[in-house]
């Protein structure tokens, strides 16, 4: 037996012992670009396509020729091997089964004038799309996605739900929250939704410490102890001069002595007091002597005659003008000295 006889017999029935190959004739075109062994081969499509006509050995494999650019127009629907071909004749439908995501596979072209072609289309087992992530829902056409509203303006992923059914029923967050918090007093309660924190003051009034969310809870404030003066407003004489932080207020009497009108705080000063007048009848019944000696009263006198002295008429408020008093005696001329 010659030694290429030998050769040939070995290469025919193979080494004991080596690894089987694989079968490349039965691989598709992915699983044929992905093995190391073998090689895809090509045929020439319609307008310069090239089209996987089967798997074989890789030493087999070649450089495809230039496949030629001419386009061969379908004389019938079948020819269509693809979908958008087959949507662009406007004489053919094209076949195919539905997907899960409401798209329809393609299987085959055929004459819009005759009845679609049988179709044998597998079950499938599709995920409700309550099932679906917000991505899957997204691009799922039988589904729609259901949001809340978001704060920053944009809208946040719930659920997902049948576009047949309803719209599902959801809970959003209420409104946003007011952002209160770093906002001066009177920006604070300006807003309708926030609420000022602070410590009580003596004049009944609240200091302004921090801005708040009226939903949330006051933040702690460490607050002074406070010490306040009295409450002298308000008291009557005799608590007003019992108290030792406060001081009275009035108007003067006419006897010299003074009325009581208000009572306030030492510290603070004294009310302003609209006193009345109160005097005129009081002077008006004077005699002489207490009219001269009281400071708010004045005396109408009648010259005295012959170098007499003067004769007191009647007594009356300086405040007021003079009352109408009897006309004076008139002096008569004194006699003559009989020396």
């Amino acid at each position: 037996m010659t030694h290429s006889k030998v050769l040939l017999i070995a290469l025919l029935v193979g080494c004991g012992g080596a690894t089987k190959q694989t079968d490349c004739g039965l691989l598709d075109e992915t699983a044929c670009s992905t093995n190391t062994g073998c090689g895809p081969s090509y045929r020439c499509g319609t307008c310069g396509q090239t089209n996987f006509a089967e798997c074989v050995d890789k030493a087999l494999v070649g450089v495809p020729d230039a496949c030629p650019q001419i386009c061969v127009e379908p004389k019938v629907c079948s020819d269509h091997h693809d979908q958008a071909s087959c949507a662009a004749d406007p004489t053919c439908a094209a076949a195919g089964c539905p997907a899960c995501d409401g798209s329809t596979s393609f299987i085959s072209c055929y004459d819009k004038s005759s009845s679609p072609p049988p179709s044998i289309c597998p079950q499938i087992a599709c995920q409700p799309c309550s099932q679906l992530t917000e991505s899957q829902c997204q691009t799922d056409s039988r589904c729609a996605e259901a949001t809340c509203p978001t704060c920053n303006g944009g809208t946040s992923f719930v659920t997902c739900y049948d576009q047949s059914d309803s719209p599902l029923p959801i809970a959003c967050a209420k409104e946003c929250p007011a952002v209160c918090n770093g906002l001066s007093e009177t920006d604070c309660k300006a807003n309708s939704q926030c609420a000022v924190a602070g410590c009580a003051a003596c004049d009944g009034s609240t200091t302004f410490d921090v801005c708040y969310d009226k939903d949330g809870s006051p933040p702690p404030i460490i607050c002074p102890t406070l010490a306040c003066a009295p409450a002298c407003s308000g008291l009557d004489e005799a608590d007003c001069k019992a108290n030792d932080q406060c001081a009275s207020v009035g108007c003067p009497a006419c006897d010299g002595s003074t009325t009581f009108s208000a009572c306030y705080n030492k510290g603070d000063s004294p009310p302003p007091i609209a006193c009345p007048l109160l005097c005129e009848v009081q002077c008006s019944g004077l005699g002489q002597a207490d009219c001269k000696a009281n400071s708010q009263c004045a005396a109408i006198t009648c010259p005295g005659c012959n170098d007499g002295p003067d004769t007191f008429v009647t007594c009356y408020y300086k405040s007021s003008p003079p009352p109408p008093v009897r006309a004076c005696e008139v002096c008569s001329a004194p006699a003559p000295d009989p020396s």
